[in-house]
């Protein structure tokens, strides 16, 4: 292992920034690269099905759980190398440049369902399977990373479609503070969050009720992964929803 991608496969590369203005590098694979069987519109053996190992893992968890729901939701592009994004960059904002895509780091899943022809599109969103989506991603680990309402902050114009593994805690704080992973990132590690004392959970949770968190959590340093994993395992106890795995993956 080099000592790049040794840097990768540690905590922070779930929770790295990847954009225009922190690339990957061009030679940058991810290692631990699996087809983990998705239902997927692409055929077997082709590397758009494959995502990095954890990634994976909570992929199968969150399709098995919209199945279970009787949704059809189907994988439509995971892992994209430099290469392939290299033949795919026509200078359009709609499609990320060379070392800018989330897809080159395998953490990166584009869906979408029968319901709009398998396309990727805002439509999406008005979508069953697109609404269990906004409401359930964060529980597997996984935030909509372009969101509507967020492009002058992301760069990137709203893709419902577009879902990106990040673990469970940080899903769900971003989620529950309704941030975006570039303004999670902005975050001095001491700043601390404003105090809270009762958090209204925003509508893409089931219920909309009130959640109570604890003032221990609220005053922690925000970059403080701790605080991460008490919010995301308050949220899933409000839910009454358990977790088949690790808080941390």
């Amino acid at each position: 292992m080099d000592k790049e991608r040794g840097v990768f496969m540690h905590r922070d590369f779930y929770t790295r920034l990847i954009s225009r203005e922190h690339p990957l590098p061009e030679a940058f694979v991810p290692e631990h690269l699996i087809d983990i069987g998705l239902p997927f519109e692409a055929a077997p053996g082709d590397s758009k099905r494959l995502l990095e190992y954890q990634a994976a893992k909570a992929a199968s968890q969150l399709f098995h759980a919209c199945h279970k729901s009787g949704l059809n939701l189907w994988a439509v592009s995971g892992y994209r190398s430099f290469q392939r994004q290299k033949e795919l960059f026509t200078g359009s904002r709609f499609v990320a440049a060379p070392g800018t895509s989330e897809h080159q780091s395998g953490l990166a899943l584009d869906v979408s369902c029968p319901a709009i022809h398998m396309e990727l599109c805002e439509k999406f969103a008005s979508t069953r399977e697109g609404q269990w989506l906004k409401r359930n991603a964060s529980l597997y680990g996984f935030i909509l990373r372009y969101p509507e309402n967020k492009e002058a902050i992301t760069g990137m114009p709203c893709e419902p479609w577009h879902i990106r593994y990040v673990t469970k805690p940080l899903a769900s704080w971003l989620t529950i503070t309704n941030l975006t992973l570039e303004e999670y990132h902005s975050f001095p590690t001491e700043m601390c969050s404003a105090a809270i004392k009762d958090f209204t959970v925003p509508s893409v949770f089931p219920g909309n009720s009130q959640l109570s968190l604890p003032t221990r959590v609220l005053f922690r340093p925000v970059r403080s992964y701790q605080i991460f994993q008490e919010v995301s395992q308050i949220l899933w106890h409000h839910l009454h929803i358990r977790s088949a795995g690790s808080f941390f993956r």
